[in-house]
């Protein structure tokens, strides 16, 4: 049986690219502590592809394409219920206690939309929503015959009961971090910000299912090896190095305002060594925000051995200064992407395009910077385009500049979504902004710049503006008036 065909004619067999989506899964939720879980996804997601059906299908279209309709003797058919189906009566049904129960569902849910998307378990015409999709004719689907082919040869009973187990047994570990993650508010909104956290978590798994899925595809066609894939540390030592170069070489100045940047900029740098968690870093405008934020991100980032650094910011106009600052101070480093609107790909052949496209699909780079929306987008958009992006915000560096212009109908998603990342993906959270919002997060965030005298101080010292009352303004202006009448006369 075979997974794909490609453009030249070339087969993969369903047990290679089963296998291969497995291990990819495998490597990328490692960071997540749930690899036997994504391994067991990975390995069961395009079990409905294993039927002579199926297999007639594939053939038609690697030699017809989408513009013929199909005959009457080849028929799609949906293959990713196959497999979903099969966790549902081997696990969720036979669950003898409620981790297996929602190890079952989180794996349900993800194979079932690596291709649509999660499903609602629920509408209000169908109370069992998920019961009825899953209890639905078998015969339509070739059910039978895709599990037989599957079990005899590519993974079999025991071997799938193993990784089963050994997912359970490392999901009992995941939920007590997330029983950790209730908020010190009424009953009601601790479990449903905790059942929040476990639809994150699904979500994380059906991220690297779809990139890992799509990323074996796109090597196979491309005649790449996918598990050449690495996801490497950058060298963050090297980096910083350029930066602390470029520092020394353009920040020369000796006034009043330099010693004070220079000094946010240390503070920064000793809070660095830190772990990873939730930090302020309330600076006002004029402070030198990006590079001291820089300066603790490329520190913080090899402390805590984290795989990337993400600028997310409100503003396009924010956004293509702060990419110029950056790519100035690391010497343009080549590992960093722009992913927003704004941008305008350097070149107008297809490759450029293409590379520029494969970048943004998966956020592959070492420093990215995008905006609240693309960054919303990858947690909570239903398109699996979009969600393919969030495993890459796991074990990472988050900057959020101008965090004030935080939208606030979004805040409420903010909150949970920060808290997920840090509690359970281990990635730190930097909030920059002079004005810092109030936000319901699992910890107190730690503020850089000190104590709130400390930043007291610092306000004082970094004022540039004086304000009027307006009756003076009014006088003031009526002075003006009043001279200038007179020189005229």
């Amino acid at each position: 049986m075979i997974a794909h065909i490609s453009k030249l004619g070339e087969k993969q067999s369903l047990k290679e690219h089963s296998t291969h989506v497995s291990e990819l899964c495998s490597d990328f939720a490692e960071i997540a502590d749930v690899s036997a879980m994504a391994k067991l996804i990975g390995l069961l997601h395009d079990m409905g592809k294993g039927t002579e059906s199926f297999q007639m299908y594939l053939k038609w279209m690697a030699e017809n394409g989408n513009d013929k309709p199909l005959p009457g003797n080849i028929k799609h058919h949906n293959h990713a219920p196959t497999g979903a189906i099969f966790v549902y009566e081997r696990w969720f049904c036979n669950g003898e206690n409620i981790i297996q129960k929602i190890t079952a569902q989180i794996m349900i849910l993800c194979i079932y939309g690596h291709h649509t998307g999660l499903m609602d378990c629920a509408d209000g015409d169908d109370p069992l929503h998920f019961q009825t999709l899953l209890e639905q004719d078998k015969t339509v689907i070739c059910y039978q015959e895709a599990v037989d082919y599957y079990l005899n040869n590519i993974a079999d009973k025991a071997y799938l009961d193993q990784l089963f187990e050994m997912a359970c047994e490392e999901f009992a570990q995941k939920i007590s971090v997330l029983a950790l993650t209730d908020f010190p508010i009424d009953k009601n909104g601790r479990i449903a910000r905790r059942d929040f956290q476990l639809g994150m978590m699904t979500r994380y798994l059906l991220s690297v299912l779809i990139d890992a899925d799509r990323w074996d595809s796109a090597c196979f066609e491309y005649g790449r090896d996918a598990m050449r894939q690495t996801d490497s540390l950058p060298d963050w030592a090297c980096l910083f190095e350029r930066y602390e170069i470029y520092a020394r070489e353009r920040f020369t100045g000796t006034g009043h305002l330099d010693q004070i940047r220079q000094e946010i900029s240390d503070q920064c740098l000793k809070k660095a060594e830190g772990k990873s968690g939730i930090y302020r870093l309330s600076v006002p405008t004029g402070g030198g925000k990006t590079f001291a934020s820089l300066r603790f991100a490329l520190k913080h980032a090899e402390q805590n051995r984290q795989h990337r650094i993400f600028y997310v910011i409100p503003y396009n106009t924010i956004l293509d200064q702060n990419a110029k600052d950056i790519r100035e101070a690391l010497n343009q480093y080549e590992g960093i992407l722009e992913h927003h609107s704004n941008v305008m790909i350097d070149g107008d052949t297809e490759k450029e395009k293409l590379h520029y496209r494969q970048l943004t699909e998966r956020w592959d780079s070492n420093i990215i910077l995008t905006s609240m929306v693309q960054f919303l987008n990858a947690l909570f958009r239903k398109e699996n385009t979009n969600a393919r992006r969030m495993h890459r915000l796991a074990n990472a560096v988050l900057i959020f500049d101008e965090i004030q212009a935080l939208p606030r109908h979004c805040k409420g998603l903010f909150e949970r979504a920060v808290t997920f990342l840090t509690t359970c993906c281990h990635s730190t959270v930097l909030l920059c902004t002079a004005t810092q919002l109030e936000l319901k997060l699992p910890v107190k965030p730690e503020e850089l710049m000190g104590t709130e005298n400390d930043l007291e101080e610092l306000n004082r010292n970094l004022k540039r503006v004086e304000y009027l009352p307006q009756i003076e303004c009014r006088k003031t202006n009526q002075e003006a008036v009043d001279s200038l009448c007179t020189l005229l006369r």
